[in-house]
């Protein structure tokens, strides 16, 4: 079984991260961490 749920937007990856961050803080959200996984896999 698989489920996927996929929503494509216009921007660039920074513009697009800030935005949805901005997003879940106007809902009273937040972001607890930040993980770079390219830099992690690279270990």
């Amino acid at each position: 079984m698989s489920y996927t749920t996929r929503k494509q937007v216009d921007g660039q990856f920074d513009e697009v991260v800030e935005r949805a961050i901005s997003a879940l803080e106007d809902e009273g959200f937040g972001v607890l961490c930040d993980i770079d996984v390219q830099a992690t896999f690279e270990k």
